[in-house]
C-alpha cells in the first residue's frame, strides 16, 4: 500500500479540528486507502482502536444500515460507553439515506472528528452543501500521478523503464488497482 503523501499531509494537518473531511473522487482513486492511513496515523498518535470507528457502507457488514436513523443508532450504540475523543470515518457514505442530518448531529452530541469518503457528484450535491455548509473541508483525491507511479515501482524493487512506464501511463492513467 503506497502511502499518498499529498493526500495525507493535507489531512495530518486537518486531524482534531471541528470540520468534516470530505474526500472526493472518482471510483477507485484510492479513497479507502487514504481513510486506512488516517487510520494508522490516529494509532501511531496513540488514539485507541475502541475510539476509531472506520465503516464501509460497501461491505455487507453495515447493508442493514440504510438510512440516518439506522445509522444513528448504531454510532451511539458503539459509542456510549467510550471516553475521550471519538473518530468517526465513513466510506461512501452517500450510501446511507439522509447522513447528512445524522454527521451534523455528531458535531453537536459527540466529541468526534469526522472523515468521509465518497464520488463528487453524490457527496457535494445541494443537500450536503445545505445542511454543513461551512463546516466541512473538501480534498478532491485524483489517480497516482506519475511520480506516485514510479514511487509504486520503486517500492516493489521492480526494475522499470521510465520511458516504457511513462508511455503505458500516457495511455492507461494512474489509477492505483492498473
Amino acid at each position: 500500500m503506497i502511502k499518498r503523501k499529498f493526500y495525507l499531509e493535507k489531512i495530518v494537518k486537518l486531524i482534531d479540528t471541528e470540520d468534516i473531511k470530505v474526500i472526493t473522487g472518482v471510483r477507485r482513486c484510492g479513497k479507502t486507502v487514504l481513510l486506512k492511513q488516517i487510520i494508522d496515523e490516529l494509532e501511531n498518535r496513540g488514539i485507541s482502536s475502541e475510539n476509531i470507528i472506520y465503516m464501509s457502507f460497501e461491505s455487507s457488514k453495515y447493508k442493514n444500515i440504510r438510512n440516518d436513523d439506522d445509522l444513528d443508532e448504531f454510532i451511539f450504540s458503539k459509542t456510549n460507553n467510550l471516553n475521550g475523543k471519538i473518530y468517526l470515518l465513513f466510506d461512501e457514505i452517500q450510501k446511507v439515506k439522509n447522513w447528512e442530518v445524522s454527521l451534523n448531529s455528531y458535531r453537536v452530541d459527540l466529541e468526534c472528528d469526522i472523515y468521509i469518503t465518497g464520488s463528487n457528484l453524490q457527496l457535494l450535491s445541494g443537500e450536503l452543501a445545505t445542511l454543513i455548509s461551512g463546516r466541512y473541508i473538501s480534498i478532491n483525491m485524483l489517480p497516482f500521478s506519475f511520480k506516485e507511479l514510479i514511487q509504486y515501482y520503486d517500492e516493489m524493487h521492480e526494475n522499470i523503464d521510465e520511458i516504457q512506464l511513462f508511455e503505458q501511463y500516457l495511455s492507461y492513467g494512474g489509477f492505483p488497482g492498473y
